[in-house]
């Protein structure tokens, strides 16, 4: 007997109106006697396949008569007795009866038949949701977005709907506690853009904190930003702290790592880079001098894009200090020269240093200034910035270096 796509179609259009026209129990009777007597013999060639057959078919019943598509599904069983979605849409079907207890005993049994199947995990979820079992609902809808990716972007949308709702929020406060998803990461970087609650996004993060699993660099960088954007400042700060290695930690300050040791992250309240072809930023042992770090600013005579090679968020409290370090220079030439500057985030300056350019041996340079008492000014902005118009013919080129940055209060 053929076996085309064609003849799936055909039979499937056939039970659909034997069911619309003789009715569900008929049809049935018709297949029972026909298995007996061996009279429609292909059926028995691909058991599976007519079982998913059936399984469509039951799926037009469910809502209009779910003891009928009970008859189907028992059918389809007896053809595949380990088809998955038999026993899902047997739940489903006991559901709509009002048999919630036997609905439940189906749905792991549909589980444990396919626990690798994401859209049939979906569903599972959704009966799950129904009872209220969120927690079991989140574990399904977990493998079935671990399994399949592509289901994360609508995924995403539904899950953020739950962290507007307490109930959910918990739910997935435990979910996190004891489980570190492989879409999680995604997730909560998606959750940072588009959740209202900065408070909810909070306390998912606390969750991940207190779960004993590694936060990854995107979810720390995502709520930091995020507590960034909606000036947060101190809680930015710890977020950003909370991920430093051990060694890292011993270079905090007023200035996080002020010696250079360490090549710039481009996260937090660390050293920020703006690259630009016009010049090189990189960190230099120099284990002849002390302190033995060096942070080098290198022009190669293009024009460059940026005004500032690299930067740094400070979060100074009101009051009077000294910023200073070390530099030599050899044949530097950056518009009018280097400078390092402070400002508000806002804006508003606070304080630039002399210009450092030409050719200069080590040596000290200071600058004192007052942070003001400004709520416009709760942070910082430390920038080493070309003083130029770098729309002008000026010459970029040579090398500057810089070593012991430091911010110190004022006595």
């Amino acid at each position: 007997m053929p076996k085309s796509p064609q003849f799936s179609i055909l039979l499937k259009a056939l039970l659909i109106a034997g069911i619309l026209f003789l009715g569900v129990r008929a049809v049935i009777e018709r297949l029972d006697e026909a298995d007996t007597q061996g009279t429609f013999s292909f059926l028995s060639e691909n058991n599976r396949g007519f079982a998913g057959l059936l399984i469509e078919a039951s799926q037009r019943q469910l809502k209009t008569s779910p003891k009928d598509a009970l008859l189907i599904l028992q059918k389809a069983i007896q053809k595949d007795p380990v088809d998955s979605r038999s026993y899902l849409m047997m739940g489903l079907a006991y559901e709509a009866l009002g048999d919630v207890a036997r609905a439940k005993i189906l749905m792991k049994e549909a589980h444990q038949l396919g626990p690798r199947k994401p859209l049939n995990q979906i569903e599972i979820g959704q009966f799950w949701f129904r009872q209220n079992d969120i927690d079991e609902a989140l574990w399904h809808w977990t493998v079935a977005l671990e399994m399949k990716p592509e289901l994360r972007e609508k995924g995403f949308k539904d899950l953020m709907l739950f962290m507007d709702k307490p109930l959910y929020l918990d739910a997935l406060k435990r979910l996190v506690t004891r489980h570190d998803p492989l879409w999680w990461e995604a997730f909560f970087y998606e959750a940072t853009l588009h959740i209202k609650s900065l408070d909810h996004l909070k306390l998912l993060y606390a969750a991940r904190l207190s779960s004993g699993f590694t936060i990854s660099p995107l979810e720390e960088h995502a709520l930091f930003e995020r507590l960034f954007r909606e000036r947060q400042w101190s809680d930015a700060y710890f977020t950003w702290m909370n991920q430093l290695t051990q060694p890292s930690m011993k270079r905090l300050g007023n200035i996080f790592d002020g010696g250079f040791s360490l090549p710039p992250s481009n996260e937090g309240f660390a050293w920020r880079t703006n690259p630009d072809p016009a010049y090189q930023i990189y960190v230099r042992d120099t284990p002849q001098r002390k302190p033995p770090h060096t942070l080098d600013v290198a022009f190669n005579g293009s024009k460059p894009r940026q005004v500032t090679p690299i930067h740094q968020f400070l979060l100074l409290e009101p009051g009077n200090f000294t910023l200073k370090g070390e530099v030599t220079t050899e044949q530097l030439k950056a518009g009018e020269g280097l400078v390092w500057s402070l400002k508000c985030l806002n804006g508003l300056m606070i304080t630039t240093t002399s210009l450092f350019q030409g050719n200069t041996p080590w040596r000290s340079f200071s600058q004192d200034f007052t942070v003001p008492q400004n709520p416009d000014c709760r942070v910082q902005d430390l920038s080493l910035t070309i003083s130029a118009d770098i729309n002008q013919p000026f010459t970029y080129e040579g090398t500057a270096r810089f070593s012991d940055l430091s911010i110190v209060p004022i006595k």
